[in-house]
């Protein structure tokens, strides 16, 4: 256990030692300190200027006769996002009327963050949304348009890369390459990608059993159905036949029989109505009765 210590305390004190001789090299070869910078004043020689750290800003630029003088920048109302010898504190975006809403506040060492709708970006300088730029067929998005900034896109390389797209976010992606079983119809361009032809694409697909003596074809199954209810056809057809036949020959009858029974009904109604009215209906009716001479 001591003897871990030991190496330990060793392997600090070697990194401490690394870390003061660099600096030691870098102050030697640029004549500044770590948080000085160096300026050219002149042709003649350089100046060592103090950096202001992020969070603050410039206040007095730095001469021959005057360091840098740094003043901190103000919670809420100014901010310095970055280490400068001439950057001063820069006001905080206010998030325009369009936004909405604040996703960050601002503070010493960053800027407001402004949320505006999606596919729109926070503009600074005109403190309002603007729509992020659409990067058409050919081109790619190599930075995507997200709440601060807007779209960068980038032609995409022939041959080697295409977009199909019209957005804000899709990028340029690797062209297609055919593989040995298939032939090459129209190369890559950087608006389409490779289109390949299966060289089996008229072939069956592998695993399917192929059609031969042996195996019954779906159409022989169809024949065979076929003759299988033809003579179904022909037995209902039989049946609804007959039925018309029988049902045409009872509704003859029918009439014939109702035809005969209304005959005498008839001629005993007209001998009746002929004797009523005093007429002659015509029918002679033989008096059987004694005839009396005066």
């Amino acid at each position: 256990m001591a003897s871990t210590h030991t190496h330990v305390k060793v392997a600090d004190v070697l990194a401490v030692i690394c870390l003061v001789f660099c600096q030691v090299i870098i102050t030697v070869a640029t004549g500044c300190l770590e948080n000085e910078v160096a300026v050219q004043y002149n042709v003649t020689f350089n100046i060592c200027c103090t950096t202001c750290a992020a969070g603050s800003g410039v206040e007095v630029e730095c001469t021959p006769r005057e360091d840098t003088y740094c003043v901190p920048c103000v919670s809420g109302r100014t901010y310095s996002d970055k280490t400068s010898h001439e950057e001063v504190c820069k006001p905080c975006s206010t998030c325009g009327n369009n936004t909405l809403f604040v996703l960050h506040p601002c503070n010493i060492t960053q800027d407001t963050i402004c949320l505006c709708p999606e596919g729109s970006y926070y503009d600074k300088e005109a403190d309002k949304c603007r729509f992020c730029d659409l990067c058409p067929a050919g081109w790619g998005a190599s930075r995507r348009c997200s709440a601060q900034f807007n779209t960068i896109c980038s032609p995409c390389e022939p041959n080697v890369t295409f977009s199909n797209k019209l957005d804000y976010y899709s990028q340029c992606e690797a062209c297609s390459k055919c593989g040995p079983q298939k032939v090459m119809l129209q190369e890559c361009m950087t608006t389409e990608d490779t289109i390949c032809f299966s060289v089996n694409a008229g072939r069956p697909p592998a695993g399917l059993p192929r059609i031969n003596h042996t195996t019954p074809r779906l159409v022989d199954r169809e024949k065979d159905r076929d003759g299988d209810i033809f003579p179904l056809y022909c037995s209902a057809l039989v049946l609804v036949v007959v039925g018309l036949v029988g049902y045409v020959i009872f509704k003859r009858y029918q009439r014939m029989r109702s035809k005969r029974q209304q005959k005498g009904p008839c001629a005993h109604e007209d001998i009746e109505y002929s004797r009523a009215s005093g007429g002659d209906s015509g029918v002679y009716v033989e008096n059987d009765s004694p005839k009396m001479y005066s």
